[in-house]
């Protein structure tokens, strides 16, 4: 439950502390006071968008700040949100322990979120305080007569039971259609689908007639240089042999003079033997140019320019380049494409047992959605007679004891209708004088007693939808009198379970409560500003003395205001 509620500079709120109690607390003032601005609190602490006009003229930010009693059942399912999050718990000596969460905005329209003390984004505190805060206001009475807004409320009476047969048939669904999508996707690309699987397969077979290896076309290009330059090859190596070895020429070889030259060292050594070191090396030099000769040699007589195989290697290359133009600018990037082809073609290749297949995969689909549309739908139609019962009974409370609900559940018989939410339309109807004509809610009920259906319903749901606090904002419009002090009892009641705030007009409300707020606007220096201020006793007195007469200093109304209270009481 919420146990303080702090506000600091929203509207023209400069500070005020709401200690709120367990039970029924009320929020009263006079029209324009601010009460409103109370509730835009709770909002902003639900996730509302915030505004920088919610920021008091003249400061730079506004604050509301709220600490909750959790209780241990709640810690424990929430958890590891907390702890994700970052939140600190304030873990007090026994529950509830307290869970301090805040928004602040700026004059500049930023935002901030804090839970347990971590700055967080809106939307975390959004999914912690929905746990814990439920707000009804009229806007829900409107919402009441729209269909889909029935839904949701008759799947609320299901408890955590519907919600997992809901998930479990939107599950069911979302694989029948995509089933569905898939087919009628293969069907209308079936022929651009063939066309490309014709295509790829070409270009699959054109690699792999080449088969190109990686780098290839770098060899080639390089063997084919030598070869296009054999002649000039073999002339070179020719002259140069000649040079080495002395072949058909008139001049001394390098190999004859090396061996002179040698010759003459090997002569000095006779008087130095020091020298004998460079005979040495002159040896291994002249060995070294006799083995370049012959290895020479050797590659001119391997130097194959045979016009055949010159040519099958210039086609080779032309080959794989055409393929480069095709399919990449490297043998890597051909390679690629052939790898991602042999991927995609079998997904291409659509064969009638491939509709076949999907054709029977649709009808098992459509059998288990069936299946679970059908057992839905009857949930929903047992829980609808329950929930009818407890609004019943909650009206007999309420001053409206002949009124008598009926949930009419309709289901299509077309899969093709049904929607996320199911197979069912859902009609809420009222009889509000107990006669057969049940009409639909909001076109023959009065204000007031559609205030009064839809606290009875939400009284109803309340032990489904187990937040520790409910807040309702002028759920007593348009009532007044002996049916005013039924709706009060029945709020008290509520509150006996869970904690309840009231923002109210009636006196009759208000009597009931256990922890009750006046909202007072008044200027100072051209300022306009509203207090809240928690009253007991006298002033509670005089509170509820003005609500009666307008008047709250009337010695007669103030009488009127304590038997009031004391029949409350009692």
């Amino acid at each position: 439950m919420i146990e303080e509620l702090e506000i600091t500079n929203l509207g023209i709120i400069a500070n005020a502390c709401l200690p709120f109690g367990p039970g029924l607390n009320v929020l009263t003032g006079e029209t324009g006071a601010g009460k409103t601005m109370v509730l835009n609190s709770v909002q902003l602490l639900l996730g509302a968008r915030g505004s920088a006009q919610y920021v008091m003229s003249g400061t730079s930010s506004c604050e509301v700040v709220s600490t909750f009693g959790v209780s241990t059942d709640w810690i424990t399912k929430f958890h590891g949100d907390l702890a994700d999050k970052g939140a600190i718990l304030d873990e007090r000596e026994s529950p509830p322990h307290g869970l301090i969460i805040s928004r602040e905005l700026t004059s500049q329209g930023r935002s901030k979120a804090f839970l347990g003390g971590k700055h967080v984004p809106v939307g975390s505190i959004a999914d912690i305080t929905n746990s814990l805060i439920a707000v009804h206001g009229q806007t829900d009475q409107i919402r009441l007569r729209d269909p889909q807004e029935q839904l949701v409320l008759l799947d609320r009476a299901g408890g955590p039971q519907r919600i997992a047969e809901v998930h479990e048939y939107q599950d069911a669904r979302r694989h029948w259609r995509s089933l569905v999508k898939a087919r009628n996707s293969l069907i209308s690309h079936r022929d651009e689908n063939t066309l490309k699987a014709q295509m790829l397969s070409l270009g699959l077979a054109e690699i792999n007639q080449v088969a190109p290896e990686i780098d290839e076309d770098t060899h080639l290009q390089a063997t084919l240089n030598i070869l296009r330059s054999a002649e000039a090859i073999r002339y070179l190596i020719a002259s140069a042999r000649e040079t080495l070895s002395e072949r058909d020429t008139d001049q001394l070889s390098v190999t004859s003079q090396l061996a002179a030259v040698m010759k003459d060292v090997d002569s000095a050594s006779e008087h130095d033997p020091s020298i004998n070191t460079y005979v040495e090396r002159l040896n291994s030099v002249v060995s070294e140019v006799i083995d370049i000769d012959a290895e020479l040699a050797d590659y001119v007589r391997a130097l194959n320019a045979d016009p055949a195989r010159l040519e099958a290697m210039e086609q080779r290359l032309a080959s794989i380049k055409a393929l480069m133009k095709k399919y990449g600018p490297s043998i890597s990037d051909i390679h690629e494409w052939d790898r991602a082809a042999q991927e995609q073609l079998p997904q291409l290749r659509i064969s009638d047992e491939d509709i076949a297949q999907l054709d029977s995969d649709i009808l098992s689909a459509q059998k288990k959605l069936i299946e679970l549309g059908d057992q839905l739908s009857a949930s929903r139609q047992n829980s609808a007679i329950e929930l009818a019962q407890k609004i019943e009974q909650e009206l007999r409370q309420l001053a409206m004891p002949r009124a008598r609900i009926s949930i009419e559940v309709k289901s299509h018989s077309d899969t093709s209708k049904w929607a996320r939410s199911g197979a069912d339309v859902v009609e809420f109807t009222i009889a509000a004088d107990g006669g057969d004509q049940f009409r639909p809610m909001g076109t023959t009920v009065s204000g007031g007693e559609l205030s009064r259906l839809m606290l009875a319903i939400e009284v109803a749901l309340s032990s489904e939808h187990a937040v520790p606090t409910m807040i309702f904002d002028e759920v007593d419009a348009g009532i007044g009198g002996e049916v005013a002090v039924q709706v009060g009892r029945r709020l008290a009641q509520l509150g006996e379970r869970i904690q309840v705030i009231v923002v109210t007009h009636l006196p009759q409300v208000a009597a009931f409560a256990q922890t009750h707020f006046v909202v007072d606007k008044s200027s100072l220096s051209g300022q306009v500003t509203t207090t809240v201020t928690e009253v007991k006793g006298e002033e509670r007195t005089r509170e509820i003395t003005r609500m009666l007469s307008g008047l709250p200093d009337s010695a007669s109304g103030a009488a009127h205001a304590e038997e009031l209270l004391e029949m409350a009481r009692g």
